[in-house]
């Protein structure tokens, strides 16, 4: 090949993010290559300052920079509803909203046998421990995995193990749709499937 070996190695470094694939990898590459030195320098301080100062909320698992994430550490946020969701942008999509003021879980993905994931992978243990505690005032869990095949087994695996006599289990209206991700879903759709969950 005709390209520089550092080139080549920063290419295959931008195609390991998530829907880059080694063209546009290669079209980011030439861009930071033609930026001055110190916006290449910037973006790499960014990063190394994100590695080092973000870590998992102790209670609820969502990113933040000290212990407790902002919506744990709001004493104004209702303690007795608990929205479950997969990923820490589905809790930055809710807050979006405006229309939820509960608290959240996030488990770090969805149940996926064919990918090796199982509940031990994710933080499914640490959800049902919070909710058995009786402390914690937790009187609804709302289920909002999504609506896709390995969404709904995780939802299914939540109910099943959680204490129903004590605890109110629903799950999100279909105005999402089937087989999409609540990261892209407007705002609008997203407060109404909220609103319309229905008990399991």
């Amino acid at each position: 090949t005709i390209r520089p070996p550092a080139f080549e190695r920063l290419v295959d470094a931008l195609s390991r993010f998530p829907s880059i694939g080694p063209k546009t990898a290669a079209r980011i590459a030439l861009w930071l290559l033609n930026q001055p030195p110190e916006a290449s320098e910037r973006i790499a301080r960014a990063i190394t300052e994100a590695r080092q100062t973000i870590r998992r909320c102790r209670i609820c698992f969502q990113y933040a920079e000290d212990e407790l994430c902002p919506v744990c550490a709001d004493p104004a946020r209702d303690k007795s509803i608990l929205c479950v969701v997969e990923e820490a942008v589905d809790v930055w999509s809710f807050e979006r909203t405006g229309r939820y003021r509960g608290t959240y879980h996030v488990l770090g993905g969805a149940i996926s046998p064919l990918d090796g994931i199982g509940p031990d992978e994710l933080t499914v243990q640490a959800l049902l421990e919070r909710v058995a505690d009786p402390a914690q005032g937790i009187a609804e869990v709302i289920l909002a995995t999504d609506p896709d095949t390995e969404g709904n087994a995780t939802a299914l695996f939540i109910a099943d193990h959680l204490p129903r006599s004590r605890v109110k289990v629903s799950r999100l209206a279909h105005g999402l749709p089937v087989g999409g991700e609540l990261a892209y879903s407007d705002d609008a759709t997203l407060a109404e499937a909220l609103a319309g969950r229905r008990i399991l």
